[in-house]
């Protein structure tokens, strides 16, 4: 029996604009740069990673490169295979979407992702419901039903899933995203589901328009 697989991607961006007093960061990532925003999601996705130490050996980890993944991945000293490199230091979408594409080629279980909704978006054009898929919150607009409650709590979900924690149920969950119509202020869109790993108060229910 092979080792579960986990996909582990960062989007490197993702949460800049927020610090600086955005409402997000698609589009805005130069301008976020210039008020000074520091990149938090690899921060967020290192803490997730904390709670995979005591599964470590038993699962394979295949990643991206350079700030996608890899970066976080020596940090946390966990073993792991780069399978996409991102051509430019600054990533795109198409970055996310290509290696969430590959390493569904390759037979991963779960696939962990740092970001926000806007991330969560390329995921589910990459991904659709074929695999189990888990957000790490880093983003700005965080509407999803995706991710769970804080990084660490996206951790302590991923690492009882892919050991077989029976409490954990595999649910159709909300991929939204916040959309300008008109002169009106964004509302929430329901772009598509995912399926998610679900445990009691880790992991948020999608959030409407106040």
């Amino acid at each position: 029996m092979r080792s579960k697989r986990l996909g582990f991607i960062i989007n490197p961006i993702a949460g800049m604009g927020g610090a600086v007093g955005l409402k997000g960061s698609d589009g805005l990532v130069a301008h976020a740069r210039e008020l000074g925003a520091q990149e938090v999601a690899a921060q967020r996705a290192v803490r997730a990673l904390e709670a995979l130490r005591e599964i470590a050996k038993g699962i394979e980890i295949l990643t991206a490169g350079n700030s996608m993944g890899e970066t976080a991945l020596q940090t946390s000293r966990l073993d792991h295979e780069v399978v996409f490199r991102p051509t430019n230091q600054e990533t795109s979408a198409e970055d996310t979407q290509r290696a969430a594409a590959t390493m569904v080629e390759r037979g991963i279980d779960l696939l962990l992702f740092a970001g926000g909704d806007g991330t969560a978006r390329d995921v589910l054009q990459a991904v659709g419901d074929r695999i189990p898929v888990l957000g790490i919150p880093a983003g700005v607009k965080m509407h999803s039903a995706v991710f769970a409650i804080t990084a660490r709590h996206a951790g302590d979900v991923a690492r009882r899933f892919l050991s077989g924690d029976s409490s954990i149920v595999v649910e159709s969950a909300e991929v939204m995203d916040r959309e300008n119509v008109g002169s009106g202020p964004a509302s929430p869109r329901l772009y598509g589901f995912v399926r998610t790993p679900r445990a009691p108060l880790l992991v948020q229910h999608a959030k409407m328009a106040m």
